[in-house]
């Protein structure tokens, strides 16, 4: 007897989160490996940070936070409009600590800025869930 592999029908989004160099970019490339030799159509987000032409880490403002929020969702939307299955390696719940980190340097000048950040974060998240 031949063994059968089905696809599920609804659309899904995983999203991998941790610190750096734990295997994300190795996980993330595996599992949209995986779904595609099942026959899905998938799509992996690579982390947007990577071409990120702002300061990063220790250095990200909050105009850098907005870059990569804007990009990251984008991506996403991208990949969740045209695929069944999307892969992202980093996600936007990643993005708020370095946003976060960026505030408590900027503080004074950047309170508005954050908690509109926050916002659009936390209504991203509740619109497509992980």
């Amino acid at each position: 007897m031949k063994t059968q592999r089905v696809i599920p029908e609804a659309k899904a989004k995983i999203g991998l989160v941790g610190p750096k160099e734990v295997g994300k970019t190795t996980l993330a490339n595996l599992l949209n490996g995986h779904l595609k030799s099942l026959g899905a159509h998938s799509d992996l987000v690579h982390e947007t940070a990577r071409r990120c032409p702002l300061p990063l880490n220790e250095k990200t403002s909050i105009e850098t936070s907005y870059w990569l929020f804007g990009s990251q969702v984008s991506a996403e939307a991208l990949a969740y409009a045209t695929r069944q299955f999307v892969v992202c390696d980093r996600t936007v719940i990643d993005l708020y600590p370095f946003a976060l980190c960026a505030y408590e340097r900027e503080k004074e000048s950047v309170s508005k800025d954050l908690n509109a950040l926050k916002s659009l974060i936390k209504d991203y998240i509740s619109a497509r869930p992980y």
